[in-house]
């Protein structure tokens, strides 16, 4: 688990292989499902959720799990739905899941609605996914103060926050100085992705194509992968054209 939240995506699995040695327990059984989605076999995720559904041992962190193997694969509306009935049955922490998968929708007033309607617990997650919705909302000065709560928590996700805003400024020399700290996860793809189109604005297009390359590879988020694919091709097209 601790790996997992660090991104060491290939460190997780060879912890949850050395603990599986010793009992196959629906725990393991869930972790593996939420590896294979990462490692982008979401087949295999979906039948090992399934079948712990089906031998009557899928816990309430199976059925999160099930969410977040849709969320990552983008059927946001099937997450949410999943996520949903966590949340009728008592588990307040879906809120906050709901809330992140509308701000990777680009759902930003319905976000901020959920939000301000539901009592969310308050995390760091919490306050880097509102900031993500305010900042859809062009609330700049809400953002940047959780920008800053981040970075005073050693959060590094205030960076990809603070990163933004000033691209949004146009100061992009210096929001790539924030950008390129974040390094794993959703931010770190999510940085990549804004690294590169900055990189294309200043017309350092090999530049931008190694970031767009990697955001497209990096596994948490299906809407960037493909964001960051069509940002590659439509810059080979250009220097195709430019040859004609």
């Amino acid at each position: 688990k601790r790996a997992l939240s660090w991104g060491n995506i290939k460190g997780a699995l060879r912890a949850l292989d050395l603990g599986m040695k010793f009992g196959k327990t629906p725990e393991h059984i869930n972790y593996l499902a939420l590896l294979s989605s990462l490692l982008g076999k979401s087949s295999l995720a979906s039948y090992l959720i399934a079948n712990l559904k089906k031998r009557n041992l899928a816990s309430q962190r199976s059925l999160e799990i099930f969410g977040t193997i849709e969320e990552i694969r983008g059927n946001g509306r099937n997450a949410i739905a999943i996520f949903g009935e966590l949340l009728k049955s008592g588990k307040n922490e879906a809120g906050m899941h709901i809330l992140r998968v509308l701000a990777k929708m680009g759902m930003y007033e319905t976000a901020y609605n959920f939000y301000n309607s539901r009592k969310i617990p308050e995390n760091n997650t919490v306050k880097f996914y509102l900031g993500e919705v305010l900042l859809g909302l062009g609330n700049l000065k809400e953002v940047e103060k959780l920008g800053k709560e981040l970075l005073e928590m050693g959060d590094e996700r205030g960076n990809l926050i603070i990163g933004e805003i000033l691209f949004k400024k146009d100061e992009n020399k210096t929001a790539l100085d924030y950008l390129k700290k974040v390094k794993v996860g959703y931010a770190g793809q999510k940085a990549h992705l804004l690294i590169g189109n900055i990189y294309a604005i200043l017309g350092e297009y090999e530049e931008a194509e190694r970031y767009w390359e990697t955001a497209s590879k990096m596994p948490y988020d299906k809407i960037l992968s493909s964001r960051a694919a069509k940002n590659l091709q439509n810059l080979k097209t250009f220097f195709v054209n430019l040859k004609k």
